[in-house]
């Protein structure tokens, strides 16, 4: 089974006009822009889109929404079908204009079990071993050795939205490293002592620079239990959207309209992912994780019975990045909280 990404479209100029879409969804002139250039492509897409416009901005109403002829989940939920009808649905229209300024694009990741050796060295991957360049040193943190999660090739990538949006690179390969040990995962606090200081370091992002000679490395140093080699998954990748939770936005107008859980539940129907990249942190059990305001959601992972991942009790691991290491290019400032 190989990694593949599923684009929101395969053709490069409907790419634009869908990423225009994403880019402020209360524009219905983008909308019928968007239906015009369908009209000698697909017809059938471009009464679709219309219908979707005049439900949502004529109408407002979710029962008038049109019925989806197509299958294409990816293509329905970048133009905004699966939000547009879900505001209404959930009552959410004096809230319209801060939902569309906080949604996000990103990369939905679904993990399929495969034999690592089907999958050619330096693609997006999951467990297994890291594909790194000559010369790479296991990484230690103060606890000892860490275990490898997986790694981003972003040429896998580099058609998605989310590529667009945040000036992720066209190529490179970024591997994810994190320590685990007995009660211990990212974002824990030391218990022997000062029981309120987090352990440092236990989560590693190593960028490596497209175009560089790549091995499939077997560790040089012994992994104990909890951060041995994982099962290897291939990566089914795609287009998608993301909310935040309310809480952690500061902002008055989706605090209020999340008072009975609909901005969450909203957020349940565009982004039904196991793990995805470039959205908002899942943090059930604490406050907001996140360590600043100059940091943002770089990937998210949740538990997975297929690599054996099980954060805090079925839970999810956040890890942040740094907007400046992004960037620069780097990846250098990553930090990683599961909750």
């Amino acid at each position: 089974m190989d990694t593949k990404f599923l684009p929101a479209s395969t053709d490069p100029d409907e790419i634009q006009w869908i990423m225009q879409l994403a880019s402020d969804f209360s524009s219905c002139d983008a909308y019928r822009q968007y239906a015009l250039w369908l009209d000698k492509r697909d017809r059938q897409k471009a009464d679709f889109i219309r219908a979707v416009e005049r439900a949502f901005f004529d109408h407002r109403d979710a029962g008038s929404f049109p019925t989806p002829s197509s299958d294409d989940e990816v293509w329905l939920n970048s133009i905004g079908f699966r939000l547009l009808s879900g505001i209404l649905e959930l009552n959410l229209l004096s809230a319209t204009k801060t939902i569309f300024t906080w949604t996000r694009p990103i990369v939905t990741i679904r993990t399929v079990s495969t034999d690592e050796s089907s999958l050619p060295v330096g693609t997006s991957k999951f467990g297994g071993r890291p594909d790194v360049p000559d010369g790479f040193v296991w990484p230690k943190c103060n606890l000892g050795p860490m275990g490898f999660m997986g790694q981003i090739a972003f040429k896998d990538i580099r058609h998605s939205q989310a590529t667009a949006r945040f000036g992720l690179p066209a190529d490179g390969l970024l591997l994810l490293f994190v320590f685990q040990g007995d009660g211990v995962q990212p974002g824990v606090v030391d218990r022997h002592g000062d029981h309120w200081r987090e352990i440092e370091g236990l989560t590693r992002g190593i960028f490596v620079n497209g175009g560089t000679r790549l091995h499939r490395h077997t560790p040089e140093v012994e992994l104990d239990e909890w951060n041995e080699l994982l099962p290897c998954c291939a990566l089914h990748m795609a287009d998608g959207l993301d909310l935040p939770e309310a809480k952690d936005t500061e902002d008055a107008v989706l605090i209020a309209a999340d008072e009975d859980w609909q901005v969450s539940d909203l957020r349940n129907k565009i982004n039904q992912a196991e793990h995805w990249l470039m959205g908002y942190p899942v943090h059930g059990r604490t406050d907001n994780t996140s360590p600043g305001k100059d940091w943002t959601g770089l990937i998210t992972l949740g538990s997975d019975n297929n690599l054996g991942w099980n954060w805090c009790d079925g839970e999810h691991l956040d890890v942040y990045i740094q907007r400046d290491s992004i960037i620069d290019g780097t990846f250098a400032s990553i930090y990683g909280y599961a909750s």
